[in-house]
């Protein structure tokens, strides 16, 4: 029962703080659910949440399990133990779902249940209320996202086609479809403005061919004007910026940009700084990186659901050692820490990788092995490169290392990790086997003078692998054996 796709989704609630236990109560709740042996089953994984993985297998065995949830019954039966398993799945899919039901969610539901129900007077109330909502947010700040858009395509909709609406009224039934239209255009452009910067940056970094129509041909057919709606102007700018790769059009476009932060909701804010540091040219220097990656983060921008984006903090981090702005680095790692996805690891562990790295950059490679040492990190992204620094770093400061440490050990211990993650289905095979081979080449390369490996062989080795992490840092190791 441990690799089924109940417990995986249980162990991914329990990451959440207290979403575990509101799923508990949701089970317990009459309304949702009537069988006993459910809430039992939900009472039972929680006892062994605390144990290591190998003893939480056996606990989950299901004839085990079974003994657990069914006491009385002497005999285990196969059907009524995966007619047990399926209910509770079947619940925690529904709890999932309703999780995801927010206010605005929740509100354009009410107004369809009024509808449903002939509640007439609510209906129309409730609609009015949030068109003019929306219109007043449009009038306001000259635009609308994709989200807004949809919600007022939506709610129009509803209200010209209840059957109670007179639309025998042109000018009043006419302008709301135009407004319907209008709302339709700007949705249709947006998303695919957004989905066409995207396939810009994806084609960019696997160097394929996605067809992208030119930016200017995107607009042909559309009754737009960009001065007047500067979201899409942006999102237009971004993607000719792809295009043209015009260096002349970061500083014009950067001012529109930072003008729509104030103003775009969260997700427009994220958004559009990606997909903006994402079509600077190739050569754009690391300095103008880190200065509107020191904005971004003044203005948590990068601050999603409570989390900062993994991939932007090791950006700033390796940005900011790159260009020896150490202070700032430091800076950026402590006040992340309630940022930090800490539900695999405690946020103070994942702050002391980040300072291992800082440490190992400077060359201080005796610091960096002291934090990394006895660190235990579950994330599979955050304990690979603990291992990985650790490794690199007793291979430059084995002189400076003032720990008695064993390099074999060591290497053999990241496999044993990298195995146990496969085996569990937290990392692909692919990943595992990219950094096996880092770790055999390294090895080598460690041992390379005293077992005699020509430098040449290791360079032919390392050729010869596809795909393999740290690949320069392992060619300019093998290049200084001659030194």
């Amino acid at each position: 029962m441990i690799k089924s796709k109940l417990f995986s989704l249980l162990k991914k609630l329990k990451q959440n703080k207290g979403e575990i236990g509101e799923f508990e109560r949701f089970v317990s709740s009459p309304y949702f659910n009537t069988k006993q042996e459910a809430i039992d089953l939900v009472a039972y994984i929680r006892t062994i949440w605390h144990l290591p993985e190998h003893l939480q297998a056996q606990k989950l065995h299901k004839e085990q399990v079974y003994k657990e949830v069914f006491p009385q019954e002497k005999k285990f039966i196969n059907w009524k133990f995966h007619q047990c398993t399926s209910h509770l799945y079947s619940l925690l899919l529904k709890f999932l779902a309703i999780q995801e039901v927010d206010k605005a969610t929740e509100e354009s539901l009410l107004i369809q249940a009024y509808k449903i129900r002939d509640i007439n007077a609510l209906f129309f109330k409730a609609s009015a209320q949030k068109e003019a909502r929306i219109l007043k947010k449009r009038e306001q700040e000259q635009f609308l996202d994709a989200n807004k858009n949809k919600e007022l395509v939506d709610i129009q909709r509803l209200i010209y086609y209840h059957p109670n609406t007179d639309i025998s009224t042109q000018k009043e039934s006419g302008q709301r479809l135009i407004s319907i239209s209008n709302a339709l255009d700007e949705y249709y452009l947006i998303r695919k403005l957004i989905n066409y910067c995207e396939m810009s940056a994806t084609q960019r970094v696997f160097e394929g061919s996605f067809n992208i129509p030119p930016a200017a041909t995107i607009l042909d057919g559309f009754s737009i004007d960009l001065n007047k709606n500067l979201l899409i102007k942006a999102y237009y700018e971004i993607l000719s910026l792809f295009q043209t790769q015009d260096k002349t059009k970061i500083e014009p476009l950067r001012q529109l940009i930072f003008e729509l932060l104030k103003k775009v909701s969260p997700y427009n804010k994220l958004k559009l700084f990606e997909l903006f540091l994402n079509s600077w040219p190739p050569g754009t220097s690391l300095t103008r990186y880190l200065e509107l990656y020191k904005y971004a983060w003044d203005e948590r921008i990068l601050i999603e659901g409570n989390y900062v984006s993994n991939t932007h903090l090791n950006n700033m981090i390796h940005i900011g050692c790159n260009l020896e702005e150490y202070d700032w680095t430091k800076q950026v790692i402590a006040e992340s820490e309630p940022y930090l996805d800490n539900r695999q690891d405690k946020g103070e562990n994942i702050k002391c990788l980040f300072y291992a790295y800082v440490n190992y950059v400077q060359a201080n490679y005796h610091e960096a092995y002291r934090l990394l040492f006895n660190l235990v990190l579950e994330d599979i992204n955050y304990g690979i490169r603990r291992h990985t620094i650790l490794l690199r770093s007793l291979f430059l400061g084995k002189k400076e290392v003032r720990f008695r440490f064993n390099y074999d050990e060591k290497c053999n211990s990241f496999r044993t990790y990298l195995r146990r993650k496969y085996k569990i289905g937290e990392v692909s095979k692919r990943v595992k086997d990219a950094n096996f081979a880092f770790v055999r080449i390294l090895q080598k390369t460690y041992h390379a003078k005293n077992k005699k490996i020509p430098k040449l062989v290791l360079l032919e080795e390392l050729k010869a692998i596809k795909e393999i992490p740290n690949r320069i840092f392992l060619k300019e190791r093998i290049n200084e054996l001659d030194a």
